[in-house]
């Protein structure tokens, strides 16, 4: 079977750096490719949320972790909700 995550791309927001850090690194260790943005630069309109996903095209997206949620099992669970996310998607309708 293919591994859901190939070729998929994860966004994270968080407010937090270190928070959006952290779970980059869990994500990427888990063979995610990921994109990541401050809330705060959504917020102040320095990034345009439109325009990032088109640009990117995540397949899932991953807003605004807690800090209490980055313990190593926290960050696991993180993990396998995106795994989930992505071998439950439905493929996008074709247009003529």
């Amino acid at each position: 079977m293919a591994d859901p995550a190939e070729g998929k791309i994860v966004a994270i927001f968080n407010t937090n750096p270190e928070v959006l850090d952290l779970v980059r690194e869990a994500l990427q260790d888990a063979g995610h490719a990921t994109v990541v943005a401050h809330v705060d630069d959504l917020k102040r309109g320095r990034i345009d949320m439109v325009e990032f996903v088109e640009q990117h095209h995540p397949d899932v997206i991953v807003y605004d972790v807690a800090e209490l949620l980055c313990k190593p099992y926290d960050l696991e669970q993180i993990v396998q909700s995106v795994n989930r996310a992505l071998a439950t998607q439905i493929a996008p309708a074709k247009t003529a």
